[in-house]
């Protein structure tokens, strides 16, 4: 039934990248966006070539970001994750580096949004090595695109939009993956969004993983996949900030780990200089 569903789901949603804010709508041009995320996230087992391998883990994340729009077609970002893991203690897992362009803009009367772009990832070597992470290879390099449409309300802000992403992705050895994102959003008076999103990713390697190793040494050969459902409410501060809590949990996983339940909350601070 699980694999039925995943199926369904593949097909019916695009393929999305990683957890970067990837949206076809950027900020304001010439004011940073700078983004500060907690998760966390708790599992038991692991997904061994369809069995169930006992390996626990309560995850801590900590996502630094800095955006800034200098051009309306031009978005990057540089980006800073920290964890805490069964695997590791407080430290760096990876840098970062996104760029974006913007084709089309349906809030200035085209049909819809698109966007594309290139991020470039570089982890740290233990953090490669750790199951909670999912990273392929010592350099990273994923190409993304986003499309989506926004529904207005009365006035001059957005009702309800909706969006889907799409992402593949090569590491320096092994083999590509891929992945989706959908996403439906209301908005109420511009102070109250609320968000239903769906996740997932698919590395396309030949192998099972084996938890026994030490040290694990990464998802480049591995066939994994993952489907993550979940829920975000956000809310505009006084400060022009915005404030997120998140809940999501896995339906889904092969090779990764299993019945992931993650908490996030999260901080939006826009502003210029």
């Amino acid at each position: 039934m699980k694999r039925i569903l995943a199926v369904i789901i593949m097909l019916l949603v695009p393929w999305a990248g990683s957890a970067t804010e990837t949206m076809p709508w950027f900020g304001n041009v010439m004011e940073f966006e700078f983004r500060s995320s907690y998760a966390f996230r708790h599992y038991t087992t692991v997904d061994v070539g369809g069995t169930s391998g006992d390996h626990s883990s309560d995850d801590h994340l900590l996502n630094l970001s800095l955006a800034l729009t200098p051009v309306t077609q031009w978005s990057g970002e540089v980006e800073l994750l920290v964890v805490r893991t069964a695997e590791q203690g407080f430290s760096v897992a990876h840098l970062r580096a996104i760029g974006r362009y913007l084709w089309t803009d349906d809030v200035i009367g085209d049909p819809f949004s698109l966007t594309t772009g290139m991020s470039l990832t570089i982890p740290v070597k233990t953090s490669q090595q750790d199951i909670s992470l999912g990273y392929h290879g010592d350099v990273e390099v994923e190409f993304h695109a986003a499309i989506g449409r926004e529904l207005p309300s009365n006035g001059d802000s957005w009702l309800m939009r909706g969006w889907g992403e799409a992402s593949a992705g090569i590491a320096n050895i092994g083999s590509p993956w891929f992945g989706f994102a959908a996403n439906v959003e209301g908005n109420y008076c511009d102070r109250h969004q609320l968000r239903f999103f769906a996740i997932g990713r698919w590395g396309v390697g030949d192998a099972d993983i084996d938890i026994t190793v030490e040290p694990f040494q990464g998802y480049s050969h591995i066939d994994h996949r993952s489907i993550d459902l979940g829920v975000r409410y956000s809310y505009q501060t006084c400060y022009s900030g915005v404030l997120s809590v998140e809940f999501s949990h896995r339906l889904l996983a092969r090779n990764y780990p299993e019945d992931v339940s993650c908490y996030v909350v999260s901080y939006l601070w826009p502003f210029s200089l």
